[in-house]
């Protein structure tokens, strides 16, 4: 209960208490949440630029995050349906109906500042840097630690503690 806790306290300071919110509507503040404890190498792309590719299951709940500050800079979300456009966001969330390209995904921003972020079971071990879950009614996530320093991005301390798993275990 005491990690539910934090886990609310840090990722959803900005939601009302007793409201109850989809499942992404959770989720997309997971995203808002895991930009906010990265940090990008300046090489990283321009902008704070959220990008979805695949079938794209936040609806509105991710829009409601535009032009909210990460890092200092304004965010904007963009649905993509290239491989290509990939390289050119800061975060790459990648839906669950987009399981069979995974590793062409996966490809093309290897060794770029891209945090991927991507809604299918066991995603940390295929490569991607955070892995969503649903355990319990929970929404979990996985990191995968050796993904997140090819990329050149460092996740927060606090980040790594709330997640079930950190691939490898540091």
């Amino acid at each position: 209960m005491r990690r539910l806790t934090l886990i609310l306290a840090l990722f959803f300071p900005f939601l009302a208490h007793g409201a109850a919110f989809s499942e992404y509507e959770l989720k997309a503040a997971f995203v808002y949440n895991f930009a906010s404890f990265t940090d990008w190498p300046p090489k990283a792309a321009p902008g704070m630029s959220v990008c979805v590719i695949g079938q794209d299951p936040f609806g509105r709940a991710l829009d409601a995050l535009e032009g909210k500050l990460v890092k200092g800079q304004s965010l904007t979300v963009h649905r993509i349906s290239t491989i290509a456009e990939a390289r050119t966001c800061r975060v790459l969330f990648i839906s669950a109906s987009e399981a069979n390209n995974l590793p062409r995904l996966l490809a093309a921003v290897k060794d770029l500042p891209v945090l991927t972020v991507a809604d299918m079971e066991d995603a940390a071990h295929q490569g991607v840097i955070i892995g969503l879950a649903i355990d319990k009614q929970r929404i979990t996530f996985e990191i995968n630690a050796s993904a997140a320093r090819n990329a050149n991005i460092v996740l927060s301390s606090r980040l790594l503690s709330l997640a079930r798993n950190v691939y490898p275990p540091p």
